[in-house]
């Protein structure tokens, strides 16, 4: 997690998990507890991020080299402002979704194979 504005009112969240197939974390931050986890198996993949009241944040979720297409996302946009917007990027490690930004409360993004 790495603040992105002053006063801790925007964040990034970029967990990488590399091989791992659970990890959870939470780190403080002056508005309240920022909350992550990630569990995943072979046939699915949740990340989950909660943010603190009046934040806002853009967490991002490892696809690995799955189609981003079967991922899911439910976010609120910042100040009920509609759905948060998924946006696929390629970094060091693959490809990841950042979604948002998003407001506070729990992001929930997943992949469940058919």
């Amino acid at each position: 997690m790495t603040p992105a504005s002053p006063g801790a009112a925007e964040f990034l969240i970029h967990p990488r998990t590399g091989a791992l197939t659970e990890a959870a974390g939470t780190v403080p931050s002056v508005r309240g507890p920022v909350k992550g986890s990630v569990q995943r198996s072979t046939d699915a993949h949740t990340t989950r991020v909660t943010v603190p009241p009046n934040s806002r944040a853009a967490p991002e979720a490892e696809t690995r080299d799955v189609d981003p297409a079967e991922y899911r996302a439910t976010a609120n946009a910042p100040d009920g402002q509609g759905r948060a917007q998924v946006t696929p990027l390629t970094d060091l490690t693959g490809t990841v979704l950042r979604i948002g930004p998003v407001g506070s409360g729990t992001t929930k993004v997943e992949r469940t194979r058919s």
